[in-house]
């Protein structure tokens, strides 16, 4: 089985921080069939691509807890 999923976020003038804080984010997926890949275009572009629906919920989750931990940074 392969499930893709994107994601298009546009974070305004912080698009550029929210792509440097995320590629250097150490996804980890140890042993999953899980691939991300990040793209800065004019928002910021996510893929997904996984093996399962778990993979696909623990993708997804990662994510999006890196993202609120940016949003958290760049706040302060």
């Amino acid at each position: 089985m392969s499930l893709k999923s994107s994601f298009c976020f546009d974070f305004g003038n912080l698009n550029e921080n929210y792509y440097k804080l995320l590629t250097e984010e150490d996804f980890d997926f140890k042993n999953k069939d899980i691939k991300l890949s990040i793209n800065l275009t004019n928002s910021l572009d996510v893929e997904l691509d996984v093996g399962s629906v778990l993979d696909l919920k623990i993708a997804t989750s990662a994510l999006i807890k890196s993202l609120e931990i940016i949003d958290k940074t760049l706040n302060i």
